[in-house]
């Protein structure tokens, strides 16, 4: 009896094991892209959402032209031009298409990228519908580069007025002497401000241009949990000095772990981490006031991760 009961076991196993590699088979499967992902206003942006599915499948594409003004993050690019692209694969039964745009950035900022959802039909008659990953672009303000011409100084003190020679060169001397002050004063500044924003006032400040009402009544719950995601892990890449964007989040604790942050605002850090990533992966789908109550802790964490000015001028010499 015994001898049966674990074959019996064995075979239920394999049949789990069979079915849920089956389900784990998406009949649509999805490569984007967009190209710079950092831009700034007035560039042209390169995007491209790409689909391989079988040959018996037929696939449906939205009007991207239609749809390019649902989003409102899309407002900050002008749509220039769109084309389809289609290739197939005879030998594996594959069928590649999709679509390209070309958009030019007009607003700064950090906007999220909404996936594309198309409607498929299967060989066998069954129809569903699949969406593209969500992205993300960045835009940086325009730099102004155009610099301040010199002046010349024969233009100021004419030397050939009778003065003695040796009052001429004096001046001229002290002339030099003044601009070099200023302008390695200006150089200094310069570089002050191409430093950019401090990673506290970055991530409060993209925290504070999220449409965080907007995107929860349209219930865009995927694109707004890793928007959040994204400014968080950002935040402690730029603050901590550990690769927060490429890791796990069992890797941004032992990277927290390692720099010294106490075990409570460890644990706050982990909790919307979590809270992110059941949107981003397990498709959960939270109350409305979570989502507010995520974004509270989110920037309130910042606020109390904010270094005294010791500190603070130690990260200033690291940037």
């Amino acid at each position: 009896m015994r001898i049966s009961f674990i074959k019996a076991l064995s075979i239920c196993l394999l049949v789990v094991r069979e079915d849920s590699s089956l389900a784990e088979q998406e009949p649509v499967v999805f490569s984007s892209s967009v190209n710079p992902s950092i831009t700034q206003p007035g560039d042209k942006i390169v995007y491209e959402v790409l689909a391989s599915y079988d040959s018996g499948t037929t696939l449906k594409w939205p009007d991207v032209s239609m749809d390019f003004d649902v989003h409102q993050s899309l407002n900050a690019f002008k749509l220039q031009n769109t084309q389809t692209l289609e290739e197939s694969s005879p030998l594996e039964g594959k069928i590649t298409s999709g679509i390209q745009c070309e958009w030019i950035a007009i607003l700064p900022g950090d906007h999220v990228i909404p996936g594309i959802t198309v409607q498929y039909m299967l060989a066998s008659g069954q129809s569903g519908s699949s969406t593209s990953p969500t992205l993300f672009i960045r835009v940086h303000e325009r730099v102004d580069a155009s610099e301040e011409p010199l002046q010349d100084i024969d233009e100021l003190y004419d030397l050939t007025l009778g003065f003695p020679w040796w009052l001429g060169f004096v001046v001229g001397a002290m002339l030099v002497l003044v601009l070099l002050f200023f302008y390695g004063k200006r150089g200094r500044n310069q570089q002050s401000m191409d430093r950019g924003p401090l990673p506290w006032e970055k991530a409060l400040r993209a925290l504070d241009e999220l449409d965080l009402e907007k995107m929860r009544d349209a219930g865009e719950w995927k694109p707004l949990y890793v928007a959040l995601s994204w400014i968080f892990r950002e935040y402690l890449e730029s603050r901590y000095r550990i690769p927060a964007l490429e890791e796990t989040t069992r890797e941004i604790q032992k990277g927290l772990l390692d720099v010294g942050v106490r075990e409570q605002p460890l644990q706050e850090a982990l909790t919307v981490l979590h809270a992110c990533d059941q949107v981003k992966y397990a498709k959960f789908i939270p109350k409305e006031d979570e989502c507010v109550d995520l974004w509270n802790k989110l920037k309130q964490w910042i606020k109390d991760t904010i270094p005294d000015e010791t500190d603070e001028n130690q990260n200033l010499e690291r940037l």
